[in-house]
């Protein structure tokens, strides 16, 4: 079975060229003329069957799962809904490269400020311990000044 959201993922080169997960393949597309499919019993967890039988063909199965968010194809069972739509339409939800280079620009911005918190600055202005990989020093979880022990 040939699935066509592996032909659309894009490899990350910061990631040593792994595959890019996150990328979204398909778009949410509302449209009224989805119709509703009823899982039978030979059907459950048989993602392809039901591909076939609507579409008749298997390479529809991640078009099938995204467009009803099913994250574990091996999920679907007897009595359940699955909703589609005609063949032709599903070229409206396809995913084209430049949307997602658009979420990229706005959700990675390079010009955004870290956000400082007070009581963060505070706590490390007034010598409060943290563990060692904050401070520019280690400080000692606990001292001794004579008979007596001093924690933090």
């Amino acid at each position: 079975m040939k699935l066509g959201d592996l032909e659309v993922l894009s490899r990350d080169a910061n990631q040593s060229d792994l595959y890019n997960l996150f990328t979204k393949t398909y778009i949410d597309f509302p449209l009224t003329s989805a119709k509703d499919y009823i899982v039978s019993q030979d059907e459950e967890m048989r993602m392809d069957l039901i591909s076939y039988r609507i579409y008749d063909d298997v390479k529809y199965v991640d078009f099938l799962c995204n467009f009803n968010q099913i994250d574990n194809p091996l999920n679907v069972m007897a009595g359940d809904i699955i909703r589609y739509v005609n063949a032709e339409e599903i070229s409206f939800f396809k995913n084209e490269e430049a949307q997602n280079e658009e979420v990229k620009r706005k959700l990675l911005n390079a010009n955004k400020a870290t956000r400082k918190d007070p009581s963060r600055k505070t706590f490390v202005d007034e010598g409060f311990t943290l563990p060692p990989n904050f401070l520019p020093e280690p400080k000692k979880p606990i001292n001794f000044e004579g008979n007596t022990m001093i924690i933090g």
